[in-house]
This record gives structure tokens, sequence and C-alpha cells, in this order.
């Protein structure tokens, strides 16, 4: 799977918004229950959380899903 690295709220390089973590959520959104690829400030703002029904974390330079 290709991860992407653009944010689909603020659609900022999640390279340079989560301040060289290159990490983004696979998550979904509070307010519409739809999901999107999300940068960890909008995640934090607009997620429901990370687990089972709600978000992964990814590393955008391996594809690998984070383990917290």
């Amino acid at each position: 799977m290709d991860i992407p690295t653009k944010c689909d709220i603020c659609k900022c390089d999640v390279r340079e918004a989560s301040k060289g973590q290159n990490q983004i959520v696979d998550g979904r959104l509070m307010s519409q229950g739809s999901w999107a690829w999300m940068c960890l400030t909008d995640h934090a703002q607009y997620g429901v959380g990370l687990g089972t029904g709600k978000g992964q974390l990814f590393d955008v330079t391996t594809g690998k899903k984070v383990t917290r």
C-alpha cells in the first residue's frame, strides 16, 4: 500500500508538519464518521484516537504500521 505524505485535512506535507516524525494517521473523523489521512496535529483535533475502528499510525518513510 502506498502511504500518502499529504494530510487530507490541511494538505500539509506530514514530514514537515509532524516535526520530522514522518508519521501519518489513517483515521476516523469525529464529526463525520468518515476516514481521512491526517497529520498528527489534525488527528489530535479531529480524530477519534488509535486502535481498531478508530485509526492507525503509519511511518511514511517505510510504509509500515507504527505501534505505540
